[in-house]
């Protein structure tokens, strides 16, 4: 079944109205997933601070190309689409092993971001989310391993990892749980 994992994006619009683009991915792990998010955040912060449009075409396109590896791997809409708002529904047994990915940026171009474990909805930044997600991997493959974490291979990551850092905050728990809780438009 692959690396299974989702990714929420909430984007603040002039009204002051959310609106989400989700998907889920199944091949998108580890240093994919932190890449994904920092790209991302990226290029949203670039729109809404440039004033541009986020067509929800593009920014599927954005989520699902992998800047760092240079691929694309094709996700599935979950958000509901049956009406023009949604409510997420985020059960904690989803049959996902790779956990998800929840970012959120204003109206302002500031952006809040967290990970989470698949059978958790605890906030983790990046450092926490690698550790988990590499826990079951051969040791040589783990974050906590040294010669892995600062190796050239990992360079990507790390840089995608400092630029999150510099650039967006980690959400608290009750922010979490308020973006799990919001309405949004679709």
């Amino acid at each position: 079944m692959g690396q299974r994992s989702e990714i929420y994006v909430a984007v603040e619009q002039d009204d002051g109205k959310k609106k989400m683009t989700a998907r889920y991915f199944s091949w998108n792990y580890a240093e994919r997933m932190i890449s994904r998010v920092a790209y991302t955040s990226k290029w949203l912060r670039t729109r809404v601070k440039d004033g541009c449009p986020i067509p929800k075409e593009d920014l599927v396109s954005i989520m699902e190309t992998n800047f760092d590896m240079v691929d694309i791997v094709r996700s599935e809409r979950i958000e509901s689409h049956a009406y023009n708002f949604c409510k997420l529904h985020l059960p904690l047994d989803n049959g996902l092993n790779d956990g998800r990915a929840f970012i959120f940026i204003s109206k302002n171009g500031d952006i809040k971001y967290c990970f989470t474990e698949n059978h958790s909805l605890k906030p983790l930044d990046c450092n926490g989310y690698m550790l988990f997600d590499t826990e079951s991997c051969y040791p040589e493959y783990q974050w906590k391993n040294r010669d892995y974490k600062y190796s050239d291979k990992m360079k990507r990551c790390r840089r995608n990892i400092k630029w999150l850092k510099e650039n967006a905050k980690v959400m608290t728990q009750e922010e979490l749980d308020n973006y799990i809780k919001s309405t949004y438009v679709v």
